[in-house]
């Protein structure tokens, strides 16, 4: 039983063998067409999505990649209370300046809806001017 076994592995072998030198042979062939169309082969399409480096041009206006996340000495909330405190009265706009004088990205809106729904801020209507006023509490 032995040797039969050995026999049907040893026919198996010498069958792949020549399988695989066939399609050695072929992608030989495809190689030399690629070649001839200049064509590289391993170079696919790629899928649905945004295209390749996409994120790296620079729309107008604006700078290419990330933002990175920065560390400020004092927070966004600690800073909007001196400034509002300071100032008395000052308008969505003055506070969004003094935000971006300070270096900080983005505007201090989120700052300001947090002091007000924790008391520590009061958003007062103002027909003068768009936006609103606030006032410490």
């Amino acid at each position: 039983m032995a040797e039969s076994s050995d026999v049907a592995l040893k026919n198996a072998i010498k069958a792949l063998v020549s399988e695989r030198a066939g399609c050695v042979a072929r992608i030989a062939q495809i190689d030399k067409t690629f070649a001839d169309l200049g064509v590289k082969p391993g170079k696919s399409r790629r899928g649905p999505g945004r295209p390749k480096g996409s994120s790296k041009k620079v729309a107008a206006g604006r700078k290419a990649g990330r933002r990175k996340r920065r560390k400020f000495a004092v927070s966004g909330d600690v800073s909007v209370l001196a400034f509002v405190k300071a100032r008395k009265s000052p308008t969505t706009a003055e506070v969004n300046a003094h935000w971006a004088k300070e270096g900080r990205s983005g505007k201090a809106d989120n700052a300001l809806s947090n002091l007000v729904k924790a008391g520590k801020l009061i958003r007062v209507g103002d027909k003068k001017v768009r936006g609103s006023r606030y006032k410490i509490k």
